[in-house]
């Protein structure tokens, strides 16, 4: 057996056979035949026109077996490889990569995945932040009998009599129906989130 690796074979590798086989020489894989020249027909001749010679041309390497992983790992420039970048899953010859690297489009579209999940964390960060620190306003200002209405016409929107309150949540307090109505874009997305919450005998036992 010859394979490197045991586990293929189920044995240890002959040693002596594997160095034999390693010394080799053999071209690279990525070597690509040129195509045949076209031919125009004119009066009597025939012309050949080479179509991207340059493009059609192999990769002239040639080695032995055990230089070949190295090869096509890092010098081939016809081997397919991946954009190293992070998050970037564009795949093209090596030779081709770094056209991609350098275009504008490979470099907005760099930046935009490196920073994107950055961004993502932060806004999830900030968005929790806001959160607690809205729901905490709101708490106090319910401890405090204020109309949740920051319109509302009433001197520090104290409630001194007749407080109503949202029967969804059972915690933003008005003043008013007018001032409920009023409200009801900035208090929506709180009332959303806290409507399973709301247990309407606690509010009565609270006051």
């Amino acid at each position: 057996p010859s394979c490197r690796k045991p586990v293929h074979t189920g044995c240890n590798p002959n040693y002596a056979l594997r160095e034999i086989i390693d010394k080799l020489e053999v071209r690279c894989p990525e070597e690509v035949e040129e195509r045949p020249s076209k031919r125009f027909k004119t009066t009597g001749e025939d012309y050949c026109a080479d179509d991207g010679a340059e493009n059609n041309s192999g990769c002239d390497w040639r080695g032995t077996v055990s230089g070949l992983e190295d090869h096509i790992t890092n010098v081939c420039l016809l081997a397919t490889i991946t954009c190293g970048e992070e998050g970037c899953k564009h795949t093209c010859r090596r030779r081709e990569m770094e056209a991609h690297r350098s275009s504008q489009q490979g470099i907005l579209s760099h930046m935009t995945l490196k920073y994107e999940n950055k961004l993502k964390a932060m806004e999830m960060k900030y968005e929790s932040k806001y959160q607690m620190m809205n729901d905490r306003i709101v708490v106090l200002e319910k401890k405090a009998k204020l109309c949740f209405n920051l319109q509302c016409s009433l001197p520090h929107r104290e409630i001194k009599r007749g407080c109503m309150y949202c029967t969804r949540c059972g915690v933003a307090n008005y003043c008013s129906r007018a001032c409920q109505t009023s409200d009801w874009r900035n208090h929506q997305e709180y009332c959303n989130r806290n409507a399973r919450r709301y247990d309407p005998e606690s509010r009565a036992e609270g006051g």
